[in-house]
């Protein structure tokens, strides 16, 4: 179930976002939609520059809250000023996580599964 909800400006975006713990940014679609599966329910946000998903889980018993997003392009500048607005737009973020960006790593040194 996924509610759309759209904002005209940033501070009607935070609103949606106070009670999150952790953020996610992929680089791909398809991760993103695989992440959106996992949830036990999400919300769609629609902000004036970004997509947002405000993504609910619960593991073991604890609720936690996840805003998600995912790259309009690939590629390191498009990760670094996607990180920096998110980092800056959302300062209570005890954790934020980059799902499929391996920036160019050397793919004969690494394995699926490997932190880069």
């Amino acid at each position: 179930m996924s509610n759309i909800i759209c904002t005209d400006t940033n501070e009607q975006l935070l609103s949606y976002f106070t009670d999150i713990d952790i953020g996610v940014v992929t680089a791909l679609q398809s991760e993103l939609d695989a992440l959106i599966k996992l949830a036990v329910k999400h919300e769609t946000i629609v902000g004036k520059k970004r997509t947002y998903y405000k993504l609910y889980f619960n593991i073991n018993g604890k609720d936690f809250i996840v805003i998600a997003h995912t790259l309009d392009r690939m590629g390191i500048s498009s990760m670094s000023i996607t990180l920096m607005e998110i980092l800056y737009g959302f300062p209570q973020l005890k954790f934020l996580c980059l799902v499929g960006i391996a920036a160019g790593s050397d793919s004969k040194k690494q394995n699926f599964g490997d932190i880069l």
